[in-house]
């Protein structure tokens, strides 16, 4: 059966086991140049690509550096969270947009970062080495996750921030190191009715005409970062048909995985997540009923949760087109055929796909039966808290071996940190995501089950949650600190109600969780998804892109439309636009549009697509030409891309981003914002 992984030698078995389509997001160390110059004519240097990774910037999605004084461009909808941070009572900038003329206006964003990846590093040979080939399944994953670790937090003693990124399912380790700006502040940001101009509606749709863009500075020691490495914004922008890139952190993708996962995400995971948020989202809009405060403070949970069901609903359909499936399933085929015919690559890693067939028959069987105190009914950061600190009681005080695997050593220390956050928390937030998970509670269970009675204590959902958050302190770190030092006998002594309820269900809880790991170890699971990734690897190398791990990668495709589209979409065509809509919300152009309007040239682009191939946490993605000059930033995708997640279409699937001319057709001639936009191309002086 599977042994260390060795791939050396393994690569030429068949390289061509696949047909591999012009797609992928590329990781900077494996871009394949030559597949390019062959189709485009066009071949990336190296230092070509270092100047768009130290360009390019990661920022919760993504973002890039377009001037030599730490400007930094990404979409409005990515730094919505400090726009709406940097509202005063008095000014709304979600409503009026924000402009800052000089420096000193500039609003810090707090808890946001910049990270700019300096170097990656392949550690494949030092993960597998510290997985015994001998070992059992759970110790070669806590082997892995220990010595990942330790190779983390030697690498941090760099001053670097740093991170290990899995590709192929674990067949392949990479040491990403990055750069790390603390301090970031916000410089410009157009109205909402801008950026999200028709709304949720036309999410996923073209023809679009969003202005949705957003600057931001970097700053060290209190100046603006000297970004020797940044993007030159081009005012010709792209052209029908001609070659672009785009440099990201596309979030998570699935193209990798095998069939039985995809008909499990299909079946089971993607329904509970569509009714899950559904009744979430209902809860919030409830909510932002009682006060205009109270709407101005959900509006971007509802946005966010509608953006999810959109794009979940999306990757549901792809899941149930038949064609995906079938050449999903013809490509599994062919490469487990692949592997049972090689003798070297049978007796390496014999039949994973079968072992996790098996595995997820019996996680669907577990899915049918009752499981609710350890996965449902108690959600929200403060019943998490209270959850961690019950079990935390019992399991750090036995030996690291005997624990559960989130409660060793190697596991403890992210779960430990967040305990002790000082961050603070939004309780009236937490009461509805509680109000939330009681109600799905009791629709699963019923209102006479006996762990329903004992969570509600013969309260409604809303009325419990609201005791419970209401009375609770874990929203104070000093609590939960004290609570985590004194061990069993504190968690026993305490009065809390969040605690009171956890110790409540905690053995039922430790009794679903030991049948769910009974079934099969998380390690075995993983030492699976690993096999599968080495023999994928081993079969088809480098030659197809790993999936995404919201880490920097690179994408390469044409300006092209779909159907009846022209790929562009112009600054005057959202008036006419707007108009056939009546001009009403949200199709209602903000009032600096309509001041501007005899000022603003109609035949200016303003959004177009392309066939990029991203995802979300592409947002905010630099989309450059063979110059290396920023032509757009990528805001969003078409719906046909959406099943991307699973299989790329370059037929049907269309990225779509604002074009470089109407940034800066919008900023001097809507925002007058002439200042900025002379930074953006070179005429600026330098910011002090």
């Amino acid at each position: 059966m599977r042994k260390g992984f060795q791939w050396t030698g393994l690569l030429v078995l068949c390289l061509g086991i696949r047909a591999v389509a012009d797609e992928g997001m590329w990781p900077f160390d494996n871009v394949p140049m030559a597949r390019i110059k062959a189709k485009y004519g066009f071949e990336p240097t190296q230092a070509w690509l270092d100047h768009l990774r130290l360009s390019s910037v990661r920022m919760g999605d993504s973002g890039s550096f377009v001037s030599p004084n730490g400007l930094i461009l990404t979409n409005h909808h990515v730094g919505r969270k400090c726009i709406i941070a940097a509202s005063t009572k008095e000014k709304d900038f979600m409503e009026s947009g924000f402009y800052a003329k000089s420096s000193a206006e500039e609003v810090k964003c707090a808890g946001l970062q910049v990270e700019v990846l300096q170097n990656i590093e392949d550690i494949t040979a030092s993960v597998s080495a510290a997985a015994n080939p001998a070992a059992k399944s759970t110790e070669a994953a806590n082997a892995r996750r220990a010595v990942l670790q330790r190779i983390e937090d030697e690498c941090k003693k760099t001053g670097l921030s740093c991170e290990t990124v899995p590709l192929y399912a674990g067949a392949v380790y990479r040491l990403y190191r990055y750069k790390k700006y603390s301090d970031v502040r916000l410089v410009f940001a157009p109205e909402v009715t801008s950026a999200f101009f028709g709304g949720d509606a036309d999410n996923y749709t073209f023809p679009r005409y969003d202005l949705d863009i957003a600057f931001f500075r970097a700053y060290e020691n209190g100046l603006p970062a000297h970004t020797s490495n940044y993007l030159k914004v081009s005012t010709s922008g792209a052209k029908e048909g001609s070659l672009v890139f785009a440099a990201g952190n596309p979030s998570t993708t699935a193209r990798l995985s095998t069939l039985s996962q995809l008909e499990y995400l299909r079946d089971v995971v993607y329904p509970a997540q569509i009714k899950s948020y559904t009744r979430r989202a209902q809860l919030l809009r409830e909510f932002s009923e009682k006060s205009p405060e109270k709407a101005s403070m959900v509006a971007p949970l509802v946005w966010d949760l509608e953006n999810r069901l959109k794009a979940i609903r999306g990757y549901q359909a792809g899941l149930l087109d038949k064609d995906l499936m079938a050449k999903k399933t013809a490509e599994e085929q062919k490469l487990r055929k692949t592997v049972a015919a090689n003798a070297r690559l049978r007796a390496e890693y014999g039949d994973p796909w079968g072992e996790l067939d098996i595995a997820i028959a019996q996680q669907r069987k577990f899915d049918s039966e009752r499981h609710y105190p350890e996965t449902v009914g108690l959600s929200g950061r403060l019943a998490s808290y209270a959850r961690i600190l019950v079990r935390a009681a019992a399991e750090r005080s036995k030996p690291n071996d005997a624990r559960l695997p989130e409660f060793r050593d190697a596991s403890w220390r992210m779960q430990e940190r967040d305990l002790t956050n000082k961050s603070s928390i939004n309780k009236a937030l937490d009461e509805i995501a509680l109000v939330d998970s009681l109600g799905q509670l009791v629709d699963e269970l019923g209102s006479e089950d006996p762990l329903v009675r004992k969570v509600l204590s013969g309260k409604t959902p809303a009325e419990r949650a609201h005791e419970l958050i209401a009375n609770t302190k874990l929203d104070d770190p000093e609590v939960r600190k004290e609570l985590l030092a004194g061990g069993q006998a504190a968690i026993d002594a305490s009065t809390d109600p969040l605690i009171i309820v956890q110790r409540s269900v905690d053995q039922e809880a430790r009794s679903e969780k030991k049948r769910m790991t009974g079934r099969r170890g998380a390690g075995d699971l993983t030492g699976i998804r690993v096999a599968i990734g080495e023999a994928t690897f081993a079969a088809d190398g480098f030659a197809v892109s790993p999936d995404a791990t919201s880490s920097l990668r690179l994408t390469f495709g044409i300006v092209k439309g779909v159907g009846a589209d022209l790929p562009f979409t112009t600054m005057g065509g959202a008036f006419g636009y707007a108009k056939e809509k009546e001009n009403k919300p949200p199709y209602q152009l903000p009032e600096s549009w309509v001041k501007a309007r005899g000022k603003i040239d109609p035949n200016v682009p303003l959004n177009e697509i392309s066939t990029l191939d991203v995802i979300g946490g592409n947002s905010g993605s630099p989309v450059v030409n063979t110059e290396g000059e920023l032509v757009g930033v990528a805001f969003d995708a078409n719906k046909a891309l959406l099943a991307g997640r699973y299989v790329y279409d370059e037929e049907g699937a269309r990225a779509m981003s604002v074009d470089s001319r109407a940034i800066l057709e919008g900023l001097r001639k809507i925002y007058n914002a002439n200042e900025l936009a002379d930074e953006l191309t070179g005429n600026a002086p330098k910011v002090q």
